[in-house]
């Protein structure tokens, strides 16, 4: 459901599982996040239970943080991220 005064958009998902399906965020944070900051440095490898230490500050969060920063600094608006404006390209 669309918010208030917002148009409802239906679009290909730009990530999607093995079955072409929708990509959860906690399956997302711990198949292939998590291990992406490990490799990076950001972040201690998984323990002997298999299991990344806590990562808010590098978190989908955050993320969302530099994205609206980077939007910010190439000129663009300050809405908040969503279907319609994540596939905007950033001209410098």
């Amino acid at each position: 459901m669309a918010e208030a005064g917002r148009a409802e958009s239906v679009g290909r998902l730009l990530f999607t599982n093995a079955a072409s399906g929708a990509v959860w965020r906690s399956n997302f944070n711990i198949q292939e996040w998590k291990p992406a900051l490990a490799v990076a440095g950001l972040i201690s490898d998984a323990g002997s239970d298999g299991k990344y230490e806590s990562a808010r500050e590098h978190g989908m969060h955050a993320l969302r943080h530099f994205y609206a920063s980077v939007r910010l600094d190439a000129g663009g608006g300050t809405s908040r991220p969503s279907a319609n404006t994540w596939g905007t390209p950033i001209r410098r």
